[in-house]
């Protein structure tokens, strides 16, 4: 037998991605008494965004700061309001702020079911994630940051649940080790629930989707790049933006990480035994669950099954 070594991946990438660009805008209205701190969201997943006042002369505030928001997508929302306290006096304010995908209602469900990422009657051997900052750690259940499947190079990758495509990575070139590189190509996948999947060392150009596409569960994302030894390994991280964890930690942002369940052809929805192999199943009551009605049905006569 294998050892599980073999199968886990280090990764040092940092899940929160605070690079400012045109997803989200932050500007300000002087409104009598004082000043609105306003954030447009142009993408198509919620952002949270955590602003600092640097500096507040002549101002005062009842918001928190920093303070921490949820904007929607396509949304401007009100982040911070501040009221002069003496209008016979000079009053200045400057502020600094930074944002990931995510939001702060998460609804996290440990009893949602996944699908294994790979094509339907494919089996894949399962292998820790283990992210270098927990790399020291003695349990192997609390090293995990995720899943890595073992697969074949190009297999076609699966989402494992309905979302939104956000974030993708596709231009670094292949590597065929499984030590530690900062760059690898990615693409995650935001949740309605607030959680988020990240999928790792998908093929240089092989991205089958685009940001800001919604995908239904079990369609396919991406191929897997290849490794030395003729396998590719390809990894899953679940986590969601923990705002009790960040306050509690006096941190902007702070991920709590997950395993889920998922459905199996060896038996009823499960949690993944690393080092073992599992062969992908892909039940219509699974594949449907968080379509609409409209989605559903349509799917459902797309593959000729009757209600």
């Amino acid at each position: 037998m294998k050892k599980l070594s073999a199968l886990i991946l280090f990764t040092g990438i940092t899940l929160c991605t605070f690079a400012q660009n045109d997803e989200v805008k932050v500007d300000y209205t002087y409104v009598e008494n004082g000043v609105e701190i306003n954030a447009t969201n142009q993408s198509s997943t919620p952002k949270i965004i955590n602003l600092k006042l640097t500096v507040l002369d002549n101002y005062s505030t009842f918001d928190d700061n920093p303070t921490t928001k949820t904007v929607m997508p396509n949304n401007t929302s009100s982040i911070c309001k501040l009221t002069i306290i003496n209008k016979d006096r000079r009053a200045d304010f400057n502020y600094r702020y930074q944002y990931v995908s995510g939001t702060s209602d998460v609804r996290y469900n440990p009893q949602m079911v996944y699908l294994l990422p790979v094509r339907e009657g494919k089996s894949t051997r399962i292998g820790s994630g283990t992210s270098i900052g927990s790399y020291l750690k003695k349990d192997l259940e609390d090293k995990a940051m995720g899943y890595v499947f073992e697969a074949e190079p190009n297999d076609t990758i699966y989402a494992t649940r309905k979302g939104v495509v956000y974030d993708i990575v596709d231009g670094n070139e292949d590597y065929s080790i499984e030590f530690y590189k900062r760059e690898q190509n990615r693409l995650s996948i935001y949740h309605k629930d607030g959680t988020i999947s990240q999928y790792f060392r998908i093929k240089k150009g092989s991205a089958l989707v685009k940001n800001g596409d919604e995908v239904e569960a079990g369609q396919p994302l991406a191929l897997a790049a290849g490794k030395m030894g003729g396998k590719a390994n390809f990894l899953i991280s679940f986590y969601y933006f923990d705002e009790r964890k960040a306050r509690l930690q006096k941190k902007p942002f702070e991920l709590t990480r997950y395993l889920p369940k998922f459905a199996t052809a060896e038996s009823q929805p499960t949690e993944l035994a690393f080092n073992q192999t599992y062969t992908s199943t892909h039940p219509v009551d699974i594949v449907t669950l968080e379509m609409t009605k409209k989605e559903k049905k349509k799917y459902l006569e797309k593959k000729g099954i009757k209600k």
